[in-house]
């Protein structure tokens, strides 16, 4: 019976020191790895977010097909909204003379190939014409479209303070671009002495 007695108080001894044993090992007391699973995929979701993504990526673009006075389509003009702007890239061929051509943006859109109905530049701030004007610009001014000798012509053209969105004072929509024959001198009102509207495309509402 002793013996028994003997035999079981050394097991149990055996058994809590292994137990102390177990909770003083190292790897008992490294913290578990944290979870970056959640972490990345937010960063992630963060990324591809609409705020994350510059707004000219993010904005909408127009395509306007640019006729002659014939309504032949002499080429196109594709608007892109920017941050604080609109982009307009012209690429058009067929036009005389070679040289420099006034180019704007106008008030409304002309009808068939009058060109006349297009009105006048846009310009819904009261501003005089001309990039160099000191009391300008309209809103609808660019420099000019500068045509090779073999007629084509090709452009970026900046529009601050435009926008694509319709229902804004500022916006293209509903507009026209019209070409002119001569070049704009970029000061004098009302069009730069740019002499006469010889093509043009309707920006769509």
């Amino acid at each position: 019976m002793m013996r028994k007695v003997i035999l079981y108080s050394g097991l149990f001894v055996l058994v809590v020191l292994g137990l102390y044993t177990l909770n003083l090992s190292p790897e008992s007391n490294i913290a578990p790895a944290p979870d970056l699973s959640a972490q990345t995929s937010q960063t992630h979701a963060e990324e591809q977010s609409p705020e994350a993504i510059p707004v000219s990526e993010n904005m909408q673009s127009v395509n306007v097909n640019i006729v002659n006075a014939t309504s032949h389509v002499i080429g196109t003009a594709k608007l892109t909204q920017q941050a604080k702007g609109v982009l307009m890239e012209v690429n058009v061929t067929g036009l005389t003379p070679p040289g420099k051509h006034g180019i704007h943006i106008h008030e409304k859109a002309f009808r068939g190939t009058d060109f006349a109905t297009a009105g006048g530049h846009l310009n819904p701030y009261g501003k005089e014409h001309g990039l160099e004007n000191p009391k300008g610009p309209h809103l609808g001014d660019m420099p000019n479209l500068e045509v090779q000798a073999n007629g084509a012509g090709k452009g970026k053209f900046n529009l601050p303070g435009a926008t694509l969105e319709p229902g804004k004072e500022n916006s293209l929509r509903g507009k026209s671009i019209i070409i002119h024959a001569k070049e704009d001198d970029q000061k004098t009102n009302p069009a730069g002495n740019s002499g006469d509207r010889i093509a043009g495309g309707n920006i769509p509402e």
